[in-house]
């Protein structure tokens, strides 16, 4: 039989993980979740709906995980031409500020809003919950990012101020023109034009 093996660690000898490596576990605790979530009941019965509206000569060829990632590659398509076309009439730059703005607005308020979906709390519980610990998520998010332990709550809140700031500057600043760029009017003749004196 196989003697189990005990490891003792000892506490001088662990050190905090970094920045990097912190990453690299978020990412993979994201690829998890999202598998897990994927092969939830809930997920594969939409993914049988997606496969009972395809032509019936394609259903036997798909599986609910083949259906559910066609799915998605179509709503980022659709997605992208979305941005294309607002980026067209309101600018590239505002749209992906505003894209970005919002996407980490998401990201640092994410543990309320799972949270609360998994609670079953109604929609504006969430959205309150996840207002009213905003500042504090923002601050615990800059601390695991930089490492600096010692960021106080106002410096936090000023680099959230800077940040809509800038953001609201880029939106509510007027795009210029986009037409091509016009030359200046140069004299052709007349008083002006400078003449060459005819050679004797």
């Amino acid at each position: 039989n196989v003697q189990p093996t005990f490891l003792k660690l000892k506490p001088e000898n662990l050190k905090e993980a970094g920045t990097i490596d912190q990453l690299k576990f978020g990412a993979k605790l994201c690829v998890a979740s999202a598998k897990a979530y994927i092969a939830s009941p809930s997920m594969q019965g939409i993914g049988k709906q997606i496969i009972a509206v395809v032509p019936s000569s394609m259903q036997s060829k798909l599986t609910p995980n083949l259906a559910l990632a066609g799915a998605s590659i179509v709503a980022q398509l659709l997605l992208l031409l979305v941005y294309l076309l607002l980026g067209r009439f309101l600018g590239f730059t505002k749209v992906f500020v505003f894209v970005c703005l919002v996407a980490l607005m998401l990201a640092v308020s994410s543990p309320d809003w799972m949270e609360g979906y998994k609670a079953n709390k109604p929609f504006k519980l969430i959205a309150r919950s996840a207002a009213i610990n905003f500042p504090l998520r923002w601050k615990e998010n800059m601390v695991n990012m930089t490492g600096y332990t010692n960021i106080s709550d106002r410096m936090a809140l000023a680099s959230l101020v800077l940040i809509v700031l800038f953001s609201g500057y880029t939106l509510f600043t007027p795009s210029p023109p986009s037409g091509p760029p016009q030359m200046p009017n140069m004299p052709m003749g007349g008083s002006n034009a400078h003449r060459i004196p005819p050679r004797g």
